[in-house]
């Protein structure tokens, strides 16, 4: 430790405000530019996130509308790990007004030349600091912690140039995660935007059928006329990619009007196996080396990510009663219980894992010709509708293996779908290359983080800053 480092306490250095109770018949599903700050905009990773915003449209305390920069900390925790308890993060600098709502606390810094800001957003993340906020922890399904319990802790604090020497070093790791971050939310629609594009919307064919004066039919006439509208701004296609396309539309009883010439396949047409997970015996684990990555529907996340930290099952269990569900580089994962709909490609660092029961997979026959076209397929709002209107409610929500078989997509001629996967496969690389290149940030931050933060690993001299 060096011997400039200071024993102190966080109630000597910061306060903490504690947020207004907004009233909830104030909260609206409707979108709004006000969003309550909520321990769910505390990310495991440290970020601050928008994944499920909060709307509110009621009357706003001036003193508790936030500042972009302003450092929150979270008191209140839903999941069994208390996994974001305490934990900082950052108002961001975007287009809403952020409001500071109760269980959420604003930290203020008594004196800046003693303390850094961003030193103290990491800090907050240090395996002390979350052991003494976790253990400490009230509540039993919902966990709570306070500030004045927050401001109990003690550690050793740096002088101020190595605090902004650490928190450069890790800061810039966090930047380039989320960089990465959003490259692949943007990405990401664009393959959507292709999709729905292409195979939803029939913006091609639309395009070939008002040139040719053919009748558009009505519950397709609202997205010409927006074709329409679009004029010289509407993006038309190469003429050798256009010709592909037909010029009109023929009625089907699964689908309505479609293109002419495409064709309705089931899931279970494309597919050489569908099937489910099994989760083993406990006592059929006990005392086994455990080593083969075992997929929950919780390890699969909205955006189509797996968990790089999976629980694991031993490699004897597998082999001997697993064989029936070890999956494939290129399985498509389904959760059919819990929250249901969920979709993931199993990616080459999971090759030979398992899943449960609550986890379909599906193998397809012809996985370059299939496997991101039917995956978009499983993402859209129709077969997630159609899924979610067949949930049988038991005990826990599923869907059936028997719904995803009869699935239907709708697919194109041979060479549209051809050059669609030429034109998606390379966005596909780009999104899995950044997933592991954020994972391996992300390990390198974890693994720097507490031994900057203790002093156990010192920042070079040229590097303060």
């Amino acid at each position: 430790m060096r011997d400039d480092w200071k024993q102190e306490s966080l109630e000597d250095l910061i306060s903490i405000k504690h947020g207004y109770a907004f009233k909830g018949e104030f909260f609206t599903d409707e979108k709004t530019i006000s969003l309550l700050v909520t321990p769910g905009n505390f990310s495991t990773s440290g970020q601050f996130q928008n994944t499920k915003p909060k709307y509110y449209k009621g009357p706003i305390p001036e003193d508790y509308i936030l500042a972009t920069g302003d450092l929150l900390v979270t008191m209140t925790d839903l999941s069994k790990k208390a996994d974001t308890l305490g934990y900082g993060a950052t108002v961001p600098n975007d287009e809403n007004i952020w409001l500071h709502n109760q269980r959420i606390g604003l930290i203020n810094i008594l004196d800046d030349t003693k303390l850094s800001k961003y030193f103290l957003s990491y800090l907050f993340k240090s395996p002390k600091y979350r052991h003494f906020i976790v253990s400490s922890a009230t509540g039993t399904t919902v966990k709570h912690t306070s500030p004045k319990r927050i401001l109990k802790f003690e550690f050793k604090l740096p002088p101020l140039t190595d605090q902004k020497a650490i928190a450069h070093i890790l800061g810039t790791l966090d930047d380039k995660i989320e960089l990465n971050r959003k490259m692949n939310e943007t990405l990401e629609e664009m393959a959507q935007a292709l999709f729905k594009s292409w195979f939803v919307d029939f913006d091609p064919v639309l395009d070939k059928a008002l040139t040719a004066g053919h009748e558009i039919p009505e519950p397709l006439q609202a997205n010409a006329e927006k074709r329409k509208a679009l004029g010289d701004k509407r993006k038309v296609l190469p003429q050798e990619i256009a010709d592909l396309f037909p010029d009109r539309f023929v009625f089907i009883e699964e689908l309505g009007w479609v293109p002419e010439g495409w064709e309705v396949k089931s899931i279970k047409e494309l597919s050489v196996k569908i099937s489910k997970g099994t989760t083993p015996r406990k006592s059929d684990t006990q005392g086994l080396q455990e080593n083969t990555p075992f997929i929950k529907v919780r390890d699969i996340d909205d955006k189509g990510d797996i968990s790089y930290d999976l629980d694991l099952i031993p490699k004897e269990i597998h082999l001997n009663q697993l064989k029936r569900s070890k999956l494939e580089v290129g399985d498509i994962l389904f959760s059919i219980a819990g929250t249901i709909g969920r979709v993931a490609i199993l990616p080459d660092r999971l090759n030979g894992s398992n899943c449960n029961q609550a986890v379909a997979f599906i193998r397809l026959k012809e996985l370059n010709k299939h496997l991101h076209f039917v995956y978009l397929n499983l993402r859209s709002e129709r077969i997630q509708f159609e899924i979610n209107s067949n949930i049988v409610q038991a005990v826990q929500a599923n869907a059936s293996l028997k719904n995803i078989n009869e699935l239907i997509v709708l697919l194109p001629i041979d060479k549209i779908l051809s050059l669609f996967n030429n034109m998606i496969g390379s966005i596909f690389r780009n999104i899995s290359n950044n997933k592991d290149e954020i994972h391996n940030l992300s390990k390198t931050r974890d693994t720097l983080l507490p031994k900057l933060i203790s002093g156990e690993l010192r920042v070079p001299n040229s590097l303060q800053l």
